[in-house]
């Protein structure tokens, strides 16, 4: 999807300002991602300059190319600096200086607590008596197997995945029928040693399912 991202520098605060005023937003180990158009989330980098820069730039760079390989990733739509013009927001609200990355929010995705619980097989979610999934069962099963399938795309094509590789940052949108995983912050394009034990503790995690 085409978004005129000119338009949306021109207000970003007051869509930021808004989105933080109503909740809508996620707080990452980066930054916090709000979701400010619908259409549209946008994750604020988080820390002294040259930090914030380099984790927005390698943000965006891993994402295009994955997207653009083909992976299930939310679209990326632009990466964008911005400075905080005097007086309009409080100090404590945002940086004067932001990087901003803009990406597609994924409508509907919901997050499956069988995944982020595989670090700890004993510990169970339970609601009603019964382990809680924000997805059908047989939902599960499809998500889970879309999940394996991602990481080992991602493999084949360079790329060794950080923290969804952990089972964090992936949520399944039921009415696309697909899983997508989030935030490539920590990933990086890998040799040859690292792809291949990359390839293996994927092999790994699949036979527990």
């Amino acid at each position: 999807m085409k978004i005129d991202v000119a338009k949306l520098e021109g207000k970003i605060f007051d869509l930021l300002e808004k989105s933080r005023t109503n909740g809508d937003l996620v707080r990452t180990t980066e930054g916090v991602v709000y979701h400010i158009d619908g259409d549209v989330s946008a994750k604020v980098f988080s820390g002294d300059p040259t930090s914030s820069m380099e984790a927005a730039t390698h943000t965006y760079k891993m994402s295009k190319y994955c997207y653009e390989k083909g992976a299930q990733i939310p679209e990326p739509y632009g990466l964008i600096q911005l400075f905080e013009p005097e007086g309009d927001l409080k100090e404590d609200l945002f940086p004067l200086t932001m990087w901003v990355y803009l990406m597609e929010t994924i409508k509907g995705g919901k997050t499956i607590p069988d995944f982020s619980l595989h670090e700890f097989p004993r510990r169970k979610v339970l609601k009603g008596g019964r382990r809680h999934s924000d997805i059908a069962p047989r939902q599960t099963k499809k998500a889970k197997r879309q999940y394996y399938e991602q990481l080992l795309f991602l493999q084949d094509i360079g790329v060794v995945v950080g923290d969804s590789a952990f089972f964090a940052n992936t949520i399944y949108c039921p009415p696309r029928k697909k899983i997508y995983l989030l935030d490539p912050s920590h990933w990086d394009f890998g040799d040859e040693r690292e792809l291949k034990e990359f390839r293996e503790k994927i092999e790994r995690r699949a036979r527990v399912f």
